[in-house]
């Protein structure tokens, strides 16, 4: 039996005695159906109750009694799962966007997350039943619920984690620290945990896209066919399945990927590929500075070799694609890439370079004079959207002197193609597009490939409809946008104002590129490294109000994003949280351009920072530049030093 089979057969055997043992929740809930207190009169008096609370409760008050109806809450929850479950119904409702479905509505999801304890729950109910409804006849049951209770408690230790249950996801313990985990439904997309020491995981994905955070054991990750994400450490085996998958790699793997597509990083470096240095023992050696890269043709075998820190093993690689983004160019072969691009609206035209490029080709040269890198009779027609370019010397036995069309021939190796549009007076997001290129005709004895397409960007530049508009703007709260801003030199956070920069930043994640409000170049912005290819793109890839949280909804600021990398629940972000604390990372955009450079990223123990309080304060502070500073907190550097702040920054 491999692991995988046995993971699923123990899976399978939790999954039997959770319905199993699914009378013991069920039993709490009839009772209090039974004198007459339904779950939904409950929640409306509560709801009554926390209406009040303003003027007439403490806030200390008020989350008690918020605390204690969750509780029931999260019962009536796991109760409405296990019905599911046991009638056969559809899976794909057992997810956590369904977890408040049959509720009153006025409890949202995020208070219902992270769902029942390992306890489905407590005493406390039978102490809200009274202090909501006032019945306090009802305490003379209190030994019966105690029964219960006790006999839950006894049992909870077979059944599968309740906290993750309440997620959508059937995950189990065994009795050596293994940890097995599967979502109940194949559709799932959420956040996937193994154990976090040295036990050998084996953690199942859905179909959508997955976030996979295991230990530091022989763990095996199997994704599905949404965009995963798979935080890994020494020794796992990682099958991503289809979908554009990411790799966050700390140390030795072994990478299966159907569709080829996809990132894969090393130690937080992006892998690229290299260059053919030679052959040994059947293997093929590339070099790209201090990174190697030995692929076997026979087994189709891909090995990064990271020395000390153990190999990283991709099979099946499909070198012909550049499967996960590695290019590996063989001795003449030529490399063909698209630049980016970007304009004003108004300019309606850019321009991309198209350039080949072989370093091997150049050093055979005089002076590295391009109109060498073509022999004669050598040529390349690249096509970039029906404009054809000729590179090279075609000689008179070639094709081309038989009629072939091409549009433009190239003096050298590279040459200029332009895109246009038509301006518009019309105020509107950035437009992003991409500029493909494909290889139409080349002579038989050239190898190239094409290494990198053109991302253009068109800014908008036209006036906002009301010319009296002045900053700070009036736009509704929920479309600013918020990041964590850490002060890095002492002198609290500092801004630019929206107006008086042309910084382009994707903050709100909607695929295009705003003029936006900034930070100073002292200070930084705290971001999520194992979403980051070298390059911050948009505001999920920081910590904000457009952060997508574990359970598919968005954070409400970015405090509470944050308090998801808090691995042991004890409100700070340290060196404990084993995961979390290496998953972060500070951007010091130091140059002001909104584009994040490998020179600019910096992980927190690199900045003395030891710790981050997620204890923050709400502030209604607005700066000089019309920037909301919207929640407060402090941040630890190893020095002591305790005066830098970290904000939730409205820009």
């Amino acid at each position: 039996m491999t692991r995988e089979e046995k993971a699923n057969y123990e899976l399978d055997r939790a999954y039997e005695r959770l319905l199993a043992n699914s009378h013991l929740a069920r039993e709490l809930i009839e009772l209090l159906i039974q004198k007459g207190l339904k779950a939904d009169e409950i929640f409306k008096k509560a709801k009554l109750e926390i209406g009040k609370a303003t003027g007439t409760m403490s806030e200390e008050a008020q989350d008690k009694l918020e605390e204690k109806i969750n509780k029931i809450g999260k019962a009536v929850i796991l109760v409405d799962i296990i019905d599911q479950l046991d009638s056969g119904q559809s899976l794909g409702r057992v997810t956590v966007g369904a977890l408040a479905d049959g509720l009153t509505g006025f409890l949202s999801a995020k208070k219902l997350i992270p769902g029942v304890g390992q306890v489905l729950f407590t005493i406390d109910v039978i102490n809200l039943v009274s202090e909501l409804t006032g019945h306090d006849a009802l305490i003379d049951i209190k030994g019966w619920f105690q029964k219960k209770y006790d006999e839950i408690k006894n049992t909870s230790s077979e059944l599968p984690d309740l906290d993750a249950l309440s997620k959508g996801i059937l995950k189990i313990t065994m009795p050596n620290g293994d940890v097995y985990s599967r979502p109940l439904a194949e559709s799932f997309s959420g956040t996937i945990k193994g154990g976090q020491n040295s036990s050998n995981d084996v953690l199942f994905g859905g179909s959508g896209d997955d976030y996979f955070i295991s230990g530091r054991g022989n763990d095996i990750l199997i994704g599905g066919d949404g965009n995963d994400t798979f935080v890994s450490y020494d020794g796992h085996e990682i099958d991503g399945g289809n979908g554009f998958d990411t790799y966050m790699l700390n140390g030795s793997a072994t990478i299966k990927d159907s569709d080829g597509k996809g990132r894969v990083f090393l130690n937080s470096k992006l892998m690229k590929g290299g260059k053919f240095s030679y052959s040994k023992n059947g293997e093929d050696l590339y070099f790209n500075g201090s990174d190697i890269y030995s692929y076997n043709k026979s087994t189709k075998t891909l090995t990064i070799l990271t020395g000390s820190a153990g190999n990283v093993t991709i099979e099946n690689f499909n070198k012909d694609k550049n499967d996960l983004g590695i290019v590996l160019l063989d001795k003449d072969e030529i490399a063909i890439e698209v630049s980016d691009s970007s304009a004003k609206e108004k300019e309606e035209s850019m321009e991309f370079t198209i350039t080949l490029k072989n370093d091997d080709r150049d050093d055979k040269t005089f002076l590295k004079d391009k109109s060498f890198f073509f022999e004669d009779g050598e040529y390349i027609i690249v096509n970039v959207n029906d404009k054809k370019y000729l590179f090279g010397k075609p000689g008179k036995d070639t094709h081309l002197a038989k009629g072939y069309h091409y549009d433009e021939k190239v003096d050298g190796i590279s040459a200029t193609y332009t895109y246009k549009w038509k301006d518009d007076e019309k105020e509107e997001d950035d437009e992003k597009f991409e500029v493909i290129a494909k290889i139409d005709s080349m002579s038989e004895n050239l190898k190239a490939k094409f290494t990198k397409n053109g991302i253009g960007t068109i800014q908008d530049d036209d006036e906002d409809d009301n010319p009296n508009d002045t900053f700070p703007d009036t736009t509704p709260a929920l479309t600013k946008t918020s990041p964590i801003v850490i002060d890095l030199n002492g002198d609290g956070i500092k801004t630019i104002s929206r107006k008086n920069n042309k910084i382009y930043f994707d903050l709100d994640n909607n695929k295009f590129a705003e003029n936006t409000a900034w930070i100073d170049k002292n200070d930084g912005i705290l971001i999520n490294k194992t979403l980051i290819a070298n390059s911050a793109t948009n505001g999920s890839e920081l910590f904000g109000n457009h952060t997508l949280l574990s359970n598919g909804n968005l954070a409400a600021n970015g405090f509470e994003a944050l308090k998801e990398f808090d691995n042991n629940s004890d409100g700070v972000i340290n060196e404990l949280d084993l995961l979390g604390y290496e998953s972060l990372a500070i951007w010091q955009d130091t140059n002001g351009d909104a584009k994040l450079s490998e020179n600019e990223i910096k992980s927190l123990k690199e900045l003395g920072i030891k710790e981050i309080n997620l204890d923050y304060e709400n502030s209604d502070f607005i700066d000089e530049n019309g920037n909301e500073h919207r929640q407060t907190s402090n941040v630890l550097f190893e020095n002591g030093n305790k005066t830098s702040i970290s904000y939730d920054l409205q820009i």
